[in-house]
């Protein structure tokens, strides 16, 4: 299923979470940093920071976080590596909803994950960023801006 950019900026201007897969997502900008993060998306939805396990749900993210392909928007997403962060590609990551870590898109062009700080998050950066697309590996201490959150309806 492919959602395009003008339906989800309409959803997005009516105040509407989108569904993907059989969980809703919600794009918070919020200056949060990963624990205030991952705390409001439990505390206001019952969910976690978003999971990703396919391109295609990627896909879908990249859409809610910059419908409008404007590029530069990022966020804050659930991958966390609590501990051996500073292990760069070597380190293990997870999501804090507790999924199996199946699929990652760390952007290629920066040498992702690169080792940023102990413990870990991971920032999305939609696929309309160009060289900055995919996954930056970043400290759970950074204010990003924004973040996504996942839940059951």
């Amino acid at each position: 299923m492919s959602v395009g950019a003008a339906a989800v900026a309409g959803h997005l201007a009516h105040g509407d979470h989108l569904s993907f897969g059989g969980f809703c997502y919600v794009m918070l900008p919020d200056d949060a940093n990963a624990t205030a993060s991952e705390q409001a998306c439990q505390e206001q939805f019952d969910g976690h920071l978003a999971s990703i396990h396919s391109l295609a749900e990627d896909d879908f993210i990249s859409a809610l976080v910059d419908p409008n392909g404007d590029g530069g928007i990022t966020a804050r997403i659930g991958g966390t590596a609590p501990s051996g962060f500073c292990s760069g590609p070597l380190a293990t990551y997870a999501w804090t909803d507790g999924t199996p870590w199946d699929f990652q898109n760390w952007r290629l062009t920066t040498g992702e994950p690169n080792c940023t700080g102990s413990p870990g998050s991971v920032q999305f950066w939609p696929n309309t960023n160009g060289f900055f697309s995919g996954w930056n590996d970043t400290p759970v201490g950074d204010s990003l801006g924004n973040f996504v959150c996942k839940y059951q309806p």
